[in-house]
């Protein structure tokens, strides 16, 4: 985990100090594109122990600027005490605190659902709801790569069937990568 910090931070830190450059202006410059499409590599650790996942993401800003208030919808692929599939809707709000510079410190909020493929006791299989609640640190380069670290990410599902009735917690940490359109 603490390597996922540190080349995060490296990776955020080079791409600002390149950006201040006279000649790199056009490098991360403001972004005019609305919407975007990533995908969230995380690792993490909770209640079942340590594992990661994958998020596909669509995200679409209501202003058409990548700025602001957006949604995100995706499919999630959890791989940790077993494997699952699920689907996660997400409310965005993507903080520029440097005018003209592509950087964005993104808070959100969102909720996943799906299937859980977990044995326990010869019970196997079961259904989450999950709050979740999170920070991200983007940068978009040369108009459409997408960066980005996520620092803190939780949730906290809520199980249903199969394998027994449960709610656990889970932190999660990961990069981002997609393109602007």
């Amino acid at each position: 985990m603490k390597h996922n910090y540190l080349a995060g931070a490296a990776v955020l830190g080079a791409a600002l100090a390149f950006s201040t450059t006279a000649n790199a202006q056009n490098v991360i410059n403001a972004n005019n594109h609305g919407m975007a499409g990533a995908l969230n590599f995380a690792g993490g650790y909770g209640y079942l122990g340590g594992g990661g996942r994958l998020e596909i993401e669509y995200q679409f800003h209501f202003n058409r600027r990548y700025e602001g208030p957006g949604i995100g919808l995706g499919i999630q692929l959890p791989f940790w005490a077993g494997f699952g599939i699920g689907f996660q809707g997400r409310f965005i709000y993507d903080i520029q605190p440097i005018s003209n510079v592509a950087f964005f410190i993104t808070p959100y909020g969102g909720l996943s659902l799906g299937f859980w493929n977990y044995c326990e006791a010869g019970r196997c299989g079961g259904f989450w709801v999950a709050p979740e609640l999170g920070l991200e640190l983007k940068v978009v380069l040369f108009d459409r790569l997408l960066l980005g670290f996520r620092p803190i990410g939780i949730s906290i599902p809520f199980a249903f069937g199969g394998w027994r009735d449960s709610v656990w917690w889970g932190y999660h940490a990961g990069f981002t990568i997609g393109v602007t359109f």
